[in-house]
């Protein structure tokens, strides 16, 4: 591996100080070194992605384009390559463009997201507002101590788990916790336990694909 970052020395004409200045830094933050003279075709996927990682910014370049750059490797690579890319943005001012289907790589390593389906713009702007434009629908998981309610509100959904519980959906612009709590007082048996959630981004990426189309 080390000889194709040495051949890239050579087509970028990076001087020998930058050069080594950020192999060392590469190295250590890649966790490179245990694989670093070994041949390209012998590294696993995990490795090849941490190497080409290293070779693509080489030559301090100011962008940076990654496509699924978390795909197919393991959870502790995943966490050292979302490390990485946010700490080269953060300290070294790249910018990166990230085209991806993992949602945690979207929470850990960007600003802006831009949500793009059958080629229409959905949403362009920053997590928060991501959670503010669509991140609406709240599920309560329930459990109760005798017969589960009938839930008749409009816009309230419920389902019947596997171990008794009942969890409901609703949107919080429509109906408060408050309003859902009370009719299912008025309609069942006393509430034994209860956890409240809001919409994650996986289930408002999830929601914006069935539900959406481009933004007037």
């Amino acid at each position: 591996m080390i000889d194709s970052f040495n051949i890239l020395k050579e087509m970028y004409r990076v001087d020998d100080v930058l050069f080594k200045k950020n192999l060392e830094l590469f190295t250590d933050l890649l966790d490179l070194g245990p694989f670093l003279e070994q041949p390209v075709r012998q590294l696993s996927l995990g490795q090849r992605v941490r190497a080409d990682l290293a070779a693509a910014l080489m030559h301090d370049p100011k962008i940076l384009f990654l496509d699924e750059p978390t795909i197919g490797v393991d959870v502790v690579a995943k966490e050292r390559l979302r490390e990485f890319v946010s700490e080269i943005n953060r300290e070294r001012g790249v910018t990166v463009l990230l085209t991806t289907h993992d949602v945690a790589d979207m929470e850990k390593m960007v600003n802006r997201v831009m949500v793009i389906n059958a080629g229409h713009l959905i949403y362009d702007g920053d997590i928060h507002g991501l959670r503010e434009c669509y991140g609406t629908k709240r599920r309560m998981e329930l459990q109760f101590e005798g017969e589960l309610p009938m839930v008749t509100m409009p816009e309230v959904a419920a389902q019947k788990l596997e171990d008794g519980r009942l969890v409901v959906t609703f949107d919080k612009n429509i109906h408060t916790v408050d309003e859902v709590l009370a009719h299912l007082r008025e309609s069942g048996s006393p509430i034994q336990d209860i956890l409240i959630r809001d919409a994650d981004i996986e289930q408002i990426v999830r929601d914006i694909y069935q539900e959406g189309g481009p933004v007037e």
